[in-house]
């Protein structure tokens, strides 16, 4: 018998699938299904719009009840987030996805990182399994992903030129007949692969010299705010220099990556966040972006 918490998590779970769904959902007519009273799905609906706050999206209402709205990617952004936390609970996927086809993607795409005989972090492989399995899964239910022309940062991407490896990452996929990429989707996918933290796939030189002074900029901020001289550390320098381009990536390609640790630092590291937090803002400004915690 399933306790009270995962009752609540499977409800909230069915609730979000339906909004995404596109679904309007009223509190009475929720309270009236579940089995609960109005007070309890207020609650859930309340859960849920912090979710959807976090990449920037809101949910609506009108007289009919309670909704979402938004595009192909946006949806496929919030169906992420939720399928990354319910795997970070250890609940059970089988509302939010499918189960079959999420094995079947892990452990062709996992064979393909081994033959190769790359190391990526784990949270990274989670993250570039689920985004996959959305592509895959929602095409298949003819929900095409959106995926822009132009991008900021398109002409600079292409000069990395690694779009053959990582549709050599994804042959594996497509040998095994899960699916077919278009090549719109593996250019998605590079940026989101690309931006995800894999140093092996980035020319260093590449990356745009007026950018290498800013990232030096917000060292000096950072230094100063903290009282401790780190503008001398040149792998300190390099390392946050790929590490915010990467980032950069990851907000063109509109993809999401969840950081497990990000309570724990908030909790041990405060007066850094602080500082980092403030620091990066004003580094932002100049691209016209905006970041999530």
């Amino acid at each position: 018998m399933k306790n009270n918490y995962s009752l609540i998590e499977d409800r909230r779970m069915q609730i979000f699938k339906r909004l995404i769904n596109g679904e309007h959902l009223s509190y009475q007519q929720l309270s009236d299904e579940y089995y609960v009273s109005r007070s309890s799905i207020a609650k859930d609906i309340a859960y849920l719009k912090t979710l959807f706050v976090k990449e920037n999206l809101l949910l609506r209402f009108d007289n009919s009840g309670t909704y979402f709205q938004g595009s192909e990617s946006q949806i496929q952004r919030m169906l992420k987030r939720f399928i990354l936390l319910t795997m970070e609970h250890g609940e059970n996927l089988s509302v939010l996805t499918n189960v079959s086809l999420f094995e079947k993607i892990n452990a062709a795409f996992r064979h393909s990182i081994t033959e190769k005989q790359m190391e990526i972090p784990e949270s990274y492989i989670q993250s570039i399994v689920v985004s996959i399995l959305l592509i895959v899964e929602r095409s298949n239910q003819a929900n095409q992903l959106d995926i822009e022309e132009k991008r900021q940062f398109g002409k600079l991407f292409l000069e990395f030129d690694k779009y053959p490896l990582i549709y050599e990452l994804l042959k594996e996929i497509e040998e095994q007949e899960i699916y077919h990429f278009s090549s719109k989707e593996v250019q998605y996918l590079t940026y989101l692969i690309v931006g995800s933290g894999l140093r092996f796939f980035m020319k260093n030189e590449s990356i745009p010299f007026s950018f290498r002074g800013k990232v030096r900029n917000l060292i000096q901020k950072v230094s100063e705010g903290i009282q401790i001289d780190l503008t001398q550390d040149s792998r300190l320098e390099e390392d946050l220099t790929i590490h915010l381009y990467q980032l950069f990536l990851r907000i063109e390609a509109q993809t999401t990556v969840v950081n497990p640790l990000l309570d724990e630092i908030k909790q041990h590291y405060p007066a850094l966040y602080g500082v980092v937090w403030f620091s990066l803002n004003d580094f932002l400004k100049a691209y016209h972006i905006g970041i999530s915690e």
